[in-house]
């Protein structure tokens, strides 16, 4: 069998160990909790809490509940509201996942900007009142661009 992974910093390097009220066995290869959900990795809890957890957002877990995608419709004229879809810029290169920090590394992540829609998905946004949605791209020598939408729907 593989070996365990090797402890989070900080923590003691036992088997068991509690991180953020978390309990984690090493033993098992599986992360307390988030074992018990929809899918390994995926806690119940992060169902429908308002975070599009990229973990949770699978079939067996229904996307996320609510939390990944709204539909293509949105009322702002700067996009803010924008839930839609759309995961390439303007020019046609991928966006990357809100919840990765590679190949850019961006402080535009759920914590930071919680009701924009942000989290486990690549779909393009406006967190920060931007003329329209964009997002981070996936290649080296473009780090974000803006993405074309439909119309706002007002």
């Amino acid at each position: 069998s593989p070996s365990p992974p090797p402890p989070l910093p900080g923590l003691a390097s036992s088997s068991h160990s509690s991180y953020d009220g978390y309990y984690y066995s090493y033993e098992a290869n599986t992360f307390g909790v988030f074992s018990s959900g929809c899918v390994p990795g995926c806690d119940n809890a992060w169902l429908d809490d308002g975070e599009c957890d990229e973990t949770c957002n699978v079939q067996a877990c229904g996307f996320d509940g609510a939390d990944c995608f709204d539909g293509e419709c949105y009322e702002q004229q700067d996009g803010s509201d924008y839930r839609g879809a759309v995961n390439e810029t303007a020019s046609g290169i991928p966006c990357q996942f809100w919840s990765h920090q590679w190949p850019q590394t961006h402080v535009y992540t759920h914590p930071n900007f919680p009701l924009s829609g942000l989290g486990g998905h690549n779909h393009c946004r406006n967190p920060n009142e931007e003329i329209r949605p964009w997002c981070f791209t996936t290649s080296n020598d473009v780090v974000w661009d803006y993405c074309d939408v439909e119309l706002p729907s007002n």
